[in-house]
């Protein structure tokens, strides 16, 4: 909530996997699915979003469309 109220932008990279933990399912597998919790209770601020790899073999390519995101939206510095 501190970061917000200073409008830092918290982006979110879910990393989905097929078979939730046996010690506590819920934590990658949780009500609604893992991406709407990220959207729900993580991400937050101007333009904030979160992107979900299918597993880790697809992370790369989610990383980089995570970091192509974040740059396009990035502000410009004004010139003097």
């Amino acid at each position: 909530d501190e970061a917000l109220a200073m409008d830092v932008t918290i982006n979110g990279l879910v990393i989905l996997s097929a078979v939730p933990l046996a010690f506590n399912p819920a934590h990658t597998h949780p009500l609604g699915g893992l991406l709407s919790y990220f959207e729900n209770n993580v991400i937050g601020g101007p333009q904030s979003f979160a992107i979900a790899a299918d597993n880790f073999e697809s992370f790369g390519q989610s990383i980089r469309t995570k970091l192509i995101r974040e740059i396009a939206s990035a502000h410009q510095p004004r010139r003097a």
